[in-house]
């Protein structure tokens, strides 16, 4: 009976994926995005290692006020991906090409910016760079900014062709924090 729930739940994995558009095919091309998917899995990995105490940024009689900011900033990350994620439902997809049939979302959280899971990732990547203050992972944060900007960029390529009225929705709603240049820009 366990290899028959086991075998059923890797059909309901693989099921999901393909919903996705995950294809072998499409991985090693990148048909889809999936190389941007896989750099930002390892760089928000990479937000697990624990800094050597050689290349920490602050002095200890700050690390515990710096903790606790860090903390709740991380909270603060973690709750705008979870409501992104109950607030596109359906349509979630991790590519940054749209799920096939997809809907356009841009109520809720997404009326206040386009892309509110890529800002709760990098709020909550800041967060983390409060708790460990190193120069490790100030360059995550860094790089995962730079990669959820592109990622979101493509991302904005393809819904355009799909979604009317996209075009409209990026000239009025900020793409990832209102007036910070860099993330936001609208057509």
């Amino acid at each position: 009976m366990k290899i028959n729930s086991l075998g059923n739940n890797i059909k309901d994995l693989r099921l999901a994926f393909s919903n996705w558009g995950f294809t072998w095919h499409g991985f090693f091309l990148n048909s889809h995005g999936e190389w941007w998917l896989v750099a930002q899995i390892l760089v928000i990995a990479a937000h697990f290692i624990k800094p050597s105490t050689l290349i920490t940024l602050s002095p200890n009689e700050f690390s515990v006020g710096l903790n606790i900011l860090g903390s709740i900033i991380m909270v603060n990350g973690s709750t705008k991906i979870v409501r992104s994620f109950w607030r596109l439902g359906p349509n979630l997809s991790p590519l940054p090409d749209p799920k096939p049939g997809s809907k356009h979302v841009r109520t809720g959280i997404y009326s206040q910016c386009r892309h509110p899971l890529y800002q709760g990732l990098i709020i909550t990547s800041l967060g983390v760079n409060f708790i460990f203050t190193s120069l490790l992972h100030l360059g995550l944060f860094i790089a995962l900014t730079l990669l959820l900007i592109g990622k979101a960029r493509r991302e904005e390529k393809e819904l355009k062709k799909i979604h009317i009225g996209y075009s409209d929705y990026i000239a009025i709603t900020p793409a990832i924090v209102s007036r910070l240049p860099g993330l936001d820009w609208r057509d």
